[in-house]
């Protein structure tokens, strides 16, 4: 029963979920060409899922030009030049009144 006089019991519903393993992808050498290429190619079997796996050729090495960056990082760097920026502000601020005495 609920914990408490304004908590909701659960109703449970029919029957368990159907949990089904996210795809996985093995592409081959030529296919892994284009990593981007591919993964759009792919993505209408995966899109239901929000989630697969892509096994690359054991053959590819990722380029080192090759990165993924998410909107989070973007937000940290502008953050930190944000804050970089304005201690050298402060700093400038803090010389020039020095010089001021």
């Amino acid at each position: 029963g609920p914990r408490c006089n304004q908590c909701l019991p659960l109703v449970p519903e029919r029957g368990a979920p159907v949990l089904r393993d996210a795809p996985v992808f093995y592409p081959t050498a030529k296919e892994f060409e284009d990593p981007m290429s591919y993964i759009r190619s792919i993505q209408a079997e995966f899109f239901e899922f929000g989630i697969c796996s892509i096994q690359p050729p054991a053959e590819w090495q990722p380029p080192t030009s090759f990165h993924w960056r998410s909107a989070q990082q973007e937000q940290w760097k502008e953050e930190a030049e944000q804050q970089a920026e304005q201690q050298e502000q402060e700093q400038a601020q803090e010389e020039e009144e020095e010089q001021e005495q």
